[in-house]
């Protein structure tokens, strides 16, 4: 069982999301946008490959073998076409001379926070869940994932961190083993510094270092209980700053169709994390009329219309969980918490009754 917690963690976190980005070519990411959108890509792969084979009733631990032998295949393949390799240098400019200490102040500190926040993973690993709402609600839903079922009662919840955890559940074959589950969830808040890390690396503007500064203070001072918790708030926020960081790095005035599909990708796992991610979501979506829009001429009717095409297909492809769960909420199967929170809780008080 050692062996596959081993293995599940690799699968949760990297592996899946790694051949993605070799398979299509997505380039110069270099080291540390290269773990980011493994990472990312990672789990929303692993999400829709768990939601399909439920719904086809095949979401067994041969499933998850054969998943994993299909992998190692491409991996070979890769290997033997020479395309896993990391191309651009983890560089970061630091002059040495006493003088110059205080201008590295900031890239230090940046360095040191970004690396320090893994002290949470190392100090968590081995732990079960343990919060209410991550044991009675997330972990719950992966359990039914675990049983080959769609989750009900899941009152709209997205659900791609319970489908990854089952994914580690069920290689293992018993879902009481929660450590491998439970160790993906501070990486999230580590990720999320590396995406503004790697937005520095590239553009060479402090102000991202000042945002891994001030996201770490604000985690430190107000959410501190909830890095490895199993609460998903920083999954959808490391979601919502890959989608940030795909937009940054993406040519406005001509996109490619790659950056397009990452873009959307991430911004659509913000989505299947919690409802929160939607507005990044809407931001995506807002940001692609706009350049669409702006570069219509230069980009061509056709590349237009490719771009268009790709992006509503992601859009519905990762999305389509919430058409699933509108059905049952209309059936009577399931519930939704907007309900509760905008009819319910008033106890039928009218609308200014509401208001005063």
């Amino acid at each position: 069982m050692a062996a596959f917690s081993t293995v599940s963690f690799f699968q949760l976190t990297f592996i899946p999301g790694f051949i993605l980005l070799k398979l299509i070519g997505f380039k110069k990411t270099g080291f540390a946008g290269t773990a980011l959108y493994s990472f990312a890509l990672s789990l929303i792969i692993n999400y829709l490959l768990v939601l399909h084979l439920t719904l086809a009733g095949t979401y067994t631990p041969l499933a998850s073998y054969l998943i994993l032998g299909i992998e190692l295949v491409l991996i070979l393949y890769l290997a033997l076409k020479k395309k896993i390799k990391v191309t651009d240098e983890l560089y970061i400019s630091i002059n040495t001379d006493f003088k110059s200490f205080p201008k590295n102040i900031i890239p230090i500190a940046a360095l040191a926070a970004t690396v320090g926040s893994l002290y949470f993973f190392f100090a968590s690993y081995g732990d079960v869940f343990t919060h209410w709402d991550a044991v009675f609600s997330w972990n719950r839903w992966a359990i039914d994932w675990y049983l080959n079922d769609i989750p009900q009662l899941t009152y709209l919840y997205p659900q791609l961190i319970p489908a990854n955890w089952s994914l580690s559940y069920i290689m293992m074959k018993d879902h009481t083993l929660q450590f491998a589950a439970k160790s993906i969830m501070p990486l999230f808040n580590t990720f999320i510094l590396v995406a503004f890390f790697d937005l520095y690396l590239k553009k060479q503007k402090k102000v991202f270092l000042l945002s891994i500064l001030f996201f770490s203070a604000a985690v430190l001072l107000y959410s501190l209980p909830y890095i490895d918790s199993g609460y998903v708030d920083f999954a959808s926020a490391l979601m919502s700053a890959a989608a940030f960081h795909a937009i940054l790095r993406t040519d406005s005035s001509n996109p490619g169709l790659k950056d397009t599909a990452m873009v959307f990708l991430l911004a659509s796992g913000a989505a299947v994390s919690k409802q929160s991610g939607l507005i990044i979501l809407s931001f995506s979506i807002f940001w692609f009329i706009w350049i669409i829009v702006k570069n219509r001429k230069p980009m061509g009717f056709k590349n237009v219309l490719l771009n268009i095409s790709l992006a509503v297909f992601i859009i519905l492809f990762v999305l389509y969980w919430y058409i699933i769960k509108l059905v049952d909420i209309i059936m009577g199967r399931d519930f939704s918490t907007l309900q509760f929170l905008f009819i319910d809780i008033h106890h039928d008080a009218s609308l200014l009754q509401r208001f005063i």
